[in-house]
């Protein structure tokens, strides 16, 4: 479960967390309920997990997105590129 702030200021760091998870066969549920905020970097780190886990072989989800997030995602045209859980 992801919680704070997903921003210029936390990207990088969220990006370096989570890059042991990709490994081969992995199958991810990234929970972002907690985000409390978020900004177009926010947006391309999901871009770039989604890209990290195919590289991998692992599967991976998002759930719980802020609708914040999900009215960036549609209007950079991104939203349905994404594996989005609607549960």
């Amino acid at each position: 479960m992801l919680s704070g702030v997903l921003t210029f200021a936390t990207a990088s760091a969220a990006l370096k967390a989570a890059a042991p998870l990709f490994r081969p066969g992995a199958d991810l549920r990234f929970d972002l309920s907690g985000v409390v905020r978020a900004d177009s970097a926010g947006v391309g780190l999901l871009i770039e997990w989604l890209r990290l886990a195919r590289a991998a072989g692992s599967q991976l989800r998002f759930a719980h997105l802020p609708e914040s997030l999900r009215a960036m995602m549609r209007v950079g045209g991104v939203e349905g590129m994404l594996p989005i859980d609607m549960a």
